[in-house]
């Protein structure tokens, strides 16, 4: 089987599976402990018909493949007896591997994507979630290895949202490097097995990892149906506005923080600090217009009953300390007049006792049948609301809020970026899978509701429902273990789904490095009128409520101006807002070169001088985006691409 184009066009060939099985294979034990074993004939496993079976553990897995290579592990079959349960199964535990010294890297889905070189690693295992547990940073279902020239890449599709990635480096005698699937069949013991068919493709590449990000493109967009940003944009205007647009958040309102009070009632909470007012956000929008700012995507955060993080589920009345729904109504009329595009904030997955709304059997119960937790915010103790009944919180004010007028793509917070988890309710149970689906279906009300979806984080579990992801990390920086940060996400993911790449970058300016980066891997701009403007503020948090954090009038022109700069880059990339990122070099600590599919070159200099290269003049701390003479992606060469990330 081939993976191809919309045109026809070949990208790479199935490899067949090894058909020798390989893995390694964790249990529990009849007094509950945990056991390991590597499968293979030494260890008393049975090999024969494509079944492995060992009488001593009581377990038989079976496997399946096919004619196009693909590996099928029907879990629905797996076989258990006597009190032996399977806890996770390593899969190919040395298929995606090399050793020490060697000319390769390790490919991992972490942040944006990342290297790890095969040398000068101390001996260690770290295990690195993709769509889970918490703290997860893969944003994708895949890993490869690669010496620049030619790449081998796996891609889990069926499983996805239960496995890890076991990265070993320099291990054992061999100092031998490799990174491997894991599976989790169940958490405890007494959890019944994970019932999804695991299925993976083994693929070989010519090229780096813009070949591997090509192949994992075209085979997520074939397997689930993953429209194009422009096909999107043709059939939606505000998914074309949208493409154009910087996103602006305005926050409103807050309860005090950190909260002295975590169980909230109407009349024992904390204070609302108000930082600005329905009218106050007109007069922003006014003062951007006047300055031909936008477009803008604007999002007003707090804008609810009780502020931000206040009060959820319940959001209406609108806050009327803000000027209540009629200012909030006059606002969005004025953003229209005025030609920007206007959302809400909204969550459905924290849930706060001071509401009216709240029902403890909506909550997330833990395997202990514990409600399950979220952070503590303004609004006191969050619990988690099951996705299960979410939706029906989400359909309500979705609803609620459509009448107020909204025309703009609808912010619902959270729900991409929090780690998929089962419920144990046995009133509504959920699997990771369910967690999942269940959550794309408050993206899909929230696209036929407005037109459009965003949320925090760009976990692709999440496409094609999600259009617009708010901050993919946190910032550039890398664990311990990886070498170096690629634009591996940025080449699958963009001219599909909008984005910015870090949180560190929101409220960044022309002329700073995490600017340029933000725009060298493809991400849009994004402004936070709150904290930006309030030199106290942090990314981070944006909270400090000793600080007056009030909306000033006087330095209202400054602050819009220097929103007006972003606007004007964000129009220079007007010709590549649609186009696939095909290739990226890093000519030296302070040039950069982003290769587009049409194309465009985007050449970003990190100096404080002006620089000359490739006969273009790029200013200090600015871009450049140059037609022609780029590598169009068909004649992409992928190792001349990537040759800087190369040992």
């Amino acid at each position: 089987m081939t993976i191809s184009k919309m045109d026809g066009t070949a990208v790479c060939q199935f490899r067949r599976m090894p058909m020798v099985f390989a893995g390694e294979i964790s249990w529990f034990d009849q007094y509950g402990k945990v056991c390991c074993s590597t499968i293979d004939a030494g260890h008393g496993w049975e090999i024969k018909e494509r079944q492995l079976s060992c009488r001593e553990l009581g377990i038989q897995l079976s496997y399946r493949i096919s004619s196009d290579g693909t590996l099928s592990l029907p879990l629905d079959e797996l076989y258990e007896s006597g009190k032996t349960r399977v806890r996770e199964l390593v899969l190919w535990p040395e298929l995606i591997s090399g050793y020490e010294g060697e000319e390769k890297s390790l490919i991992l889905p972490q942040g944006s994507g990342a290297l790890v070189h095969l040398r000068n690693h101390p001996e260690k295992e770290e295990r690195i979630g993709c769509f889970f547990p918490w703290g997860a940073a893969g944003l994708m279902t895949l890993c490869g290895v690669t010496d620049g020239a030619r790449s081998r890449v796996l891609i889990v599709d069926g499983g996805r949202f239960d496995m890890l990635l076991r990265l070993r480096t320099c291990w054992g005698s061999r100092r031998q490097y490799a990174v491997a699937p894991v599976f989790c069949i169940r958490d405890r013991v007494e959890d019944a097995p994970l019932h999804d068919e695991i299925t993976i493709q083994l693929l070989e590449l010519e090229g780096g990892y813009p070949a591997v990000a090509r192949a994992y493109y075209e085979f997520m967009r074939v397997r689930h149906a993953i429209p194009t940003l422009s096909e999107k944009a043709a059939a939606n205007p505000l998914l074309e506005y949208d493409s154009r647009a910087i996103a602006m958040r305005m926050r409103l309102a807050c309860k005090e923080l950190p909260t002295p009070i975590l169980e909230q009632t109407p009349e024992h909470q904390p204070k609302l600090n108000c930082f600005m007012s329905f009218a106050d956000v007109r007069t922003v929008l006014e003062e951007c217009r006047r300055q031909e700012v936008g477009p803008l995507d604007c999002c007003l955060v707090g804008w609810n009953y009780g502020g931000h993080d206040g009060a959820f589920p319940r959001i209406f009345p609108v806050e009327e300390r803000l000027g209540g729904e009629t200012e909030l109504r006059r606002t969005i009329q004025r953003c229209r007049e005025l030609g920007y595009r206007i959302g809400l904030h909204d969550n459905y997955f924290d849930s706060y006792t001071i509401a009216d709304s709240f029902r403890w059997e909506d909550v997330s119960r833990t395997a202990e049948q514990l409600p399950a937790l979220s952070a503590v915010l303004a609004g006191g103790q969050s619990y988690v609301v099951c996705p299960r009944r979410s939706v029906e919180n989400a359909r309500r004010n979705m609803r609620e809020t459509k009448q107020l007028g909204i025309d703009g793509i609808h912010f619902t917070d959270v729900l991409s970026v929090w780690p998929l988890e089962k419920c144990y309710s046995p009133a509504h149970p959920l699997s990771r899978r369910e967690c999942a689906l269940w959550r794309k279906k408050i993206f899909q009300l929230s696209h036929d509701t407005f037109g459009g979806s965003m949320s925090e984080g760009g976990q692709d579990w999440a496409f094609p429902e999600l259009d617009r992801v708010y901050d993919l990390v946190d910032t550039p920086e890398m664990p311990a273990w990886c070498d170096e940060e690629i634009p591996l996400y940025p080449m699958v993911w963009h001219g599909s789904v909008l984005y910015n790449t870090y949180r560190g970058a929101i409220n960044s300016w022309p002329g700073e490095r995490i600017y340029l980066r933000n725009l060298a891997f493809g991400g849009l701009p994004t402004i936070y009128w709150h904290y930006i403007f309030s030199p106290s503020q942090t990314a981070a948090g944006g909270q400090d409520p000793k600080k007056d954090l009030k909306f000033d009038r006087k330095t209202l022109t400054e602050k819009v101006a220097r929103i007006r700069r972003v606007t004007d880059d964000v129009r220079r990339l007007e010709p590549v807002r649609f186009a696939r990122i095909a290739g990226y070099r890093e000519h030296s600590d302070t040039l950069t070169e982003t290769i587009y599919s049409n194309g465009f070159r985007f050449l970003a200099n990190y100096g404080g001088k002006e620089t000359n290269f490739d006969g273009v003049r790029i200013g200090a701390g600015d871009f450049a985006l140059v037609a022609g003479n780029g590598l169009p992606e068909e004649g992409v060469n992928p190792r001349a691409v990537c040759s800087a990330h190369q040992p």
